[in-house]
């Protein structure tokens, strides 16, 4: 299956980038034309889409270029949602404060036809698991932004900020308690 297939992809990417030997621009080849496959399992495609751009192969224009592509596959959504699944893998940090992923990923969700999305909220949900506080808080952020909400875009934000406060608070009096 799957994951140890993309567990080699990550051993093998941290060798490209760490020993002087090996043939980097061979493996990005490589790492390129499994991203764009549709013929390879999709959640593989993802991680090596993610992997490429943390390596900095690839910039935040062509990612969203990538993501937007293999996100508007509307004939496979299962296989769409996998590929976003590989793609959080990698660091979901670095890719939710991508405003060109963001948009594309904003996209996709809308064109999710409503009888199909149902069918799709057990894949979503296994994709978007990864994300802790900080990484919703940083998509959140930027759906707003993407979207030009303004006003309301900086309600949001303060309700966000808010909330973190709460959220301090509540672990100071924890450990004032210890």
């Amino acid at each position: 299956g799957a994951p140890p297939v993309k567990e080699a992809m990550r051993v093998l990417h941290r060798v490209a980038l760490a020993q002087t030997r090996v043939d980097r621009q061979g493996w990005f080849t490589a790492m390129r034309a499994l991203s764009a496959s549709y013929a390879v399992n999709p959640s593989a495609a993802g991680l090596a889409s993610g992997l490429l751009y943390l390596a900095q192969v690839i910039d935040d224009d062509e990612v969203g270029l990538v993501v937007g592509q293999r996100l508007s596959n509307t004939l496979d959504p299962a296989g769409a949602a996998g590929f976003l699944q590989g793609f959080f893998e990698v660091n979901a940090l670095a890719l939710v404060k991508s405003r060109p992923v963001v948009a594309a990923l904003d996209a996709y969700l809308i064109a999710i036809d409503k009888d199909r999305f149902r069918d799709l909220l057990p894949v979503l949900r296994r994709a978007f698991a990864p994300l802790g506080p900080t990484e919703r808080r940083y998509l959140l952020e930027n759906v707003i932004g993407v979207r030009s909400i303004g006003e309301k875009s900086r309600e949001a934000t303060a309700l966000l900020l808010e909330k973190d406060k709460d959220k301090l608070k509540a672990m100071n009096a924890d450990l004032a308690k210890a």
